[in-house]
């Protein structure tokens, strides 16, 4: 067998005039060749390239509009511009938002603004005083994030309300809850998960602390250490702490109890009206000696009826049908 090397030393010029060429046989690996080259091209040849892509097909237009963001330059306003009025795509208004002028986003802001966009969006657009913020599009922590990088003023309310609202997504899963860190810190059962600890609070409390609104964080840590101190006296979690599981199993039942109880203790104005959240408890199954088959509730280490079973399995089912659909994101 004969090996052949892979060179990659054809000048940029002719690759370019290879991809342009849509005759010429070549398209896919001169663009293979471009891409794989462009981060480490002088900024004459990367302008070329760029513009080639802009003058392509949806996909590279897509390659073109990722690399813009970073490698920005007035020069390509134009046909940017032109393009993005013509087609829409959505990529491309990621450098119009960032790099365009203020008065040509205030002019498109209804077709600029969408989900992924509207965070750069209200940062351009925070020190326009005629520009309200639609803060149900952002997460909290960007929203904290677009007051840190203005000079719009922070309210305590707001700050309060952001706090709680973060608290409430973490215990019905609309964001990611961390089973990896304790509270109090010393000890690995017993003790609750501490949601001070989650990664999007502490961006949240990174953001408070730049506000130096510590009378703010004070009064929350306070009602999560109530709220802990509540669930680790409580019957139930005594129960789960005796039942001797696994610690697998053990870790996300405390996890769910946990969610349920700072759930429990929230006030109800964070709590959408006549809410009933399934806090999913996992039955788990057990063995008699005789080798009989029983299913135990982990919050209360109780056996469960059959007319229970099927209730759980069926919100199990039914969440399981949403996400198949893409319903549940």
């Amino acid at each position: 067998m004969e090996f052949t090397p892979k060179r990659h030393n054809t000048p940029v010029a002719t690759l370019i005039k290879l991809y342009e060429n849509k005759k010429s046989g070549c398209v896919v690996e001169a663009r293979k060749e471009l891409q794989w080259r462009f981060d480490n091209l002088d900024w004459k040849d990367q302008k070329k390239i760029l513009k080639a892509h802009l003058n392509s097909g949806k996909t590279d237009r897509e390659w073109a509009a990722r690399k813009l963001v970073s490698c920005w330059d007035d020069c390509f306003a134009s046909i940017v511009k032109n393009l993005w009025e013509e087609t829409q795509d959505p990529y491309l208004a990621w450098p119009i938002v960032r790099y365009f002028p203020i008065n040509y986003l205030k002019e498109n802001i209804d077709k600029l603004g969408d989900d992924r966009n509207y965070y750069f969006l209200c940062l351009r657009l925070a020190e326009e005083k005629d520009f309200e913020i639609d803060e149900s599009k952002l997460k909290e922590t960007n929203l904290l994030s677009v007051y840190r990088n203005s000079s719009r003023v922070l309210s305590k309310e707001k700050a309060i309300d952001i706090l709680y609202s973060i608290t409430y997504k973490l215990c019905t899963d609309k964001y990611s809850y961390q089973m990896n860190n304790m509270w109090p810190e010393d000890e690995e059962r017993g003790y609750c998960v501490s949601i001070i600890k989650n990664g999007v609070m502490m961006d949240a409390i990174d953001c408070l602390e730049y506000f130096e609104m510590y009378d703010v964080l004070d009064d929350f840590k306070k009602w999560h250490e109530a709220a802990c101190e509540h669930l680790l006296k409580s019957d139930e979690f005594a129960r789960l702490y005796a039942s001797g599981i696994e610690q697998n199993g053990y870790n996300h039942r405390r996890l769910l109890m946990t969610k349920k109880n700072y759930y429990e203790h929230l006030e109800s104005k964070y709590k959408p009206t006549n809410e009933k959240p399934v806090f999913e408890t996992g039955y788990y199954r057990v063995m008699d000696n005789a080798n009989s088959e029983h299913f135990l509730n982990p919050l209360t280490n109780i056996e469960v009826d059959e007319a229970e079973l099927d209730y759980y399995n069926n919100i199990v089912r039914k969440k399981a049908m949403k996400k198949l659909k893409g319903e549940d994101r």
